[in-house]
């Protein structure tokens, strides 16, 4: 309930505030549309989160800069929602890149997270999500040639992870 306090606060103020909104926008690294905006501003040492810093009222006010670039862009966050990085670079806020989640995903919503995630870029390793609806797809019959082409991973890579249990 806080951080639904906190957003509407920021987005209110943001949103009146066109000077404040462009001293936002200034901290990005702004690219294409499809690459990541990088936050050049301060990050936040335990999350690694970038974070903007400002006076309002004479109170020091932080808030994630990813949730702000959402904020800007479509209005409030959802309540019980977190805002999810499509692209998984915690300092990117490029908009476009950033979705609204349940902050518990039911298994649905956890293939489409991972499948957003791995769309554009493939990571060495698998997500535990992908781990987990691996080893779900598994139980459920599917052969393991076809779990591998849908990952765009090895069979031995499959096998392995199904031992691991």
């Amino acid at each position: 309930m806080l951080n639904l306090l906190n957003d509407l606060r920021s987005l209110l103020y943001f949103k009146v505030n066109i000077k404040d909104q462009s001293s936002f926008w200034a901290n990005a690294l702004k690219g294409k549309s499809g690459e990541c905006w990088e936050w050049e501003g301060d990050l936040d040492i335990v999350s690694g989160f970038g974070v903007y810093k400002k006076v309002i009222s004479g109170v020091n006010v932080e808030r994630y800069a990813h949730r702000l670039a959402y904020i800007l862009t479509f209005g409030a966050i959802p309540f019980d929602n977190e805002i999810r990085h499509t692209c998984r670079n915690r300092i990117c806020c490029n908009p476009d890149h950033l979705m609204p989640m349940r902050k518990h995903p039911d298994p649905d919503e956890e293939a489409y997270i991972t499948a957003t995630y791995y769309d554009s870029k493939r990571l060495p390793r698998l997500s535990y999500f992908e781990r987990r609806r691996i080893r779900q797809l598994r139980e459920e019959g599917l052969v393991l040639r076809k779990i591998s082409e849908h990952y765009g991973v090895s069979l031995s890579t499959i096998s392995r992870l199904l031992k691991e249990d």
